[in-house]
């Protein structure tokens, strides 16, 4: 009988092996592929040590704790964990939230990147030859593409019919892969554009700035300051400030009001909350200057928006 924590047991796989729980430490190869699905508004992974995965929801939102960074999950982004990093993930929600985990072999990392690398594709800009040494993936959330959300629905179906077979998971896999390698590039195409003359010192910038993206991202009820979120990029607030500007092309508060706003408009449509309690909830003080930016950005009030 499988021997596996209570979380690692309720999910459902694209294949009875290799379903490694690094809390119990026998099932399973860590070095070995496999796809997982959950549904579920109530969800405590508890501390687990992960595969190299790819981390997404389909609808919803779904906070995690990577190593010591903080991330949460929405249907515009997924999230990146390298093999080796400690994680633990939450859901608390009224609705169901649809998330899927797609663990990476070694052996299929290693032929995807060397195959990508080696067609060429990849030499646009001298991004591969300036950045050989930044081969490893980014551990933060990336944006989200159709094509990956096509091939994450495509991957939720494999799982709950198990009717494809294993040729049909293994095309599903490679698609993402290939698709994480490229989105990984582009990242590294942007992170050039940094005003630094060192290259080290641009991909260190944007490290920093994605954790701290991701930081507000996961604690938007917070009364957060430039002083506060700069101090997890480890950078003096205007440095901070200036390089979060010049990346995103957002200030960090227009970003954090933008992402507020996202999380409200999901509130209004999955809970019953009172739209004072929801405004708060997100992190805004004042009820009248929530429904001001909320009509400016949606073209309707909250209420219009929850009545339709």
């Amino acid at each position: 009988m499988e021997n596996k924590c209570p979380y690692c047991n309720n999910l459902l796989t694209a294949f009875e092996h290799n379903n490694y729980c690094s809390q119990t430490n026998q099932v399973g190869e860590r070095d070995s592929g496999n796809a997982f699905f959950i549904r579920s508004n109530k969800l405590n992974s508890g501390k687990h040590t992960s595969r190299f995965t790819l981390r997404a929801v389909l609808n919803g939102y779904q906070y995690h704790k990577v190593g010591n960074a903080d991330c949460v999950l929405k249907q515009d982004n997924y999230l990146i964990v390298n093999k080796g990093q400690t994680y633990y993930s939450e859901i608390d929600s009224q609705e169901n939230t649809e998330a899927i985990i797609v663990a990476f072999g070694d052996n299929e990392i290693n032929d995807v990147l060397d195959n990508t690398i080696k067609s060429g594709d990849l030499l646009i800009d001298n991004i591969l030859k300036d950045y050989s040494d930044e081969l490893s993936i980014f551990e933060t959330a990336y944006d989200n593409d159709p094509g990956i959300n096509a091939a994450l629905t495509q991957m939720k179906k494999a799982i709950l019919n198990k009717a494809d077979g294993a040729m049909a998971y293994q095309e599903l896999t490679y698609d993402l892969l290939e698709k994480i390698v490229r989105n990984h590039f582009s990242t590294l195409a942007e992170v050039d554009k940094i005003k630094s003359i060192k290259k080290s010192t641009k991909v260190e910038l944007y490290k920093r700035i994605s954790l701290a993206r991701d930081f507000m991202s996961a604690n938007l009820a917070s009364k957060l300051s430039i002083d506060e979120v700069s101090e997890v990029a480890a950078l003096s607030p205007y440095h901070f400030f200036r390089t979060f500007k010049e990346f995103y092309q957002l200030t960090p508060l227009e970003f954090l009001t933008r992402e507020r706003l996202k999380y409200a408009s999901y509130l209004l449509k999955t809970t019953d909350l009172p739209v004072s309690s929801i405004a708060s909830d997100v992190g805004f003080e004042s009820h009248s200057s929530f429904t001001r930016l909320f009509r400016r950005n949606y073209q309707t009030s909250p209420t219009a928006l929850r009545a339709s």
